[in-house]
């Protein structure tokens, strides 16, 4: 059973572990799955979902299993794809039952007004939550100019208060 082993693992260091962080691929595909287990799980740590914020109605039933959320919103600038604004706004409106943040990985192509779009849906769904800008990172560097950055940080924060430009620090730690 995992409860079994994420009890031996948390009682190893106690205080050690902040939460069960449920990510890798896109975890609410998984969602009858994640039924049976968050509420066993949930009684041993916090969960901390990482999600690219496109399955609304697989995420839905889990909302109070969930303790932390880290959404995704994919721009169309860095995948190709249109940005699902809709579905992503109405996730958030889930998301922000919860403690929330946003991350937008951005890179040259990105425009202001898609990061400015972004804020605009943080700000009218979970205005107590961080956007959190993630420039590219290759081979532990940073692939975006600092003033196109800046620029931005700038729109977003127009629209939005709490924005942070945060690269991958695991990249930088050498955790990757």
């Amino acid at each position: 059973m995992p409860s079994a082993l994420v009890a031996d693992w948390r009682d190893r260091l106690p205080g050690g572990h902040h939460s069960i962080s449920i990510t890798g691929g896109e975890p609410l595909v998984q969602g009858a799955l994640l039924q049976n287990w968050l509420p066993v799980l949930r009684t041993l740590l916090p969960i901390h979902l990482e999600t690219n914020g496109t399955l609304p109605e697989a995420f839905a039933p889990l909302v109070s299993h969930v303790d932390w959320v880290s959404m995704d919103i994919k721009l169309a600038s860095q995948t190709g794809e249109p940005t699902p604004w809709a579905v992503h706004e109405e996730f958030l409106g889930l998301a922000a039952e919860r403690n929330c943040c946003v991350k937008v990985v951005v890179g040259m192509e990105t425009t202001v007004e898609e990061v400015k779009q972004a804020a605009e849906i943080v700000r009218l769904k979970a205005p107590s939550a961080p956007l959190i800008l993630q420039p590219i990172t290759k081979a532990g560097q940073v692939g975006t100019a600092a003033a196109h950055l800046f620029r931005l940080q700038e729109g977003a924060a127009s629209i939005h208060s709490l924005v942070r430009v945060i690269p991958q620090t695991h990249a930088f730690l050498g955790l990757l």
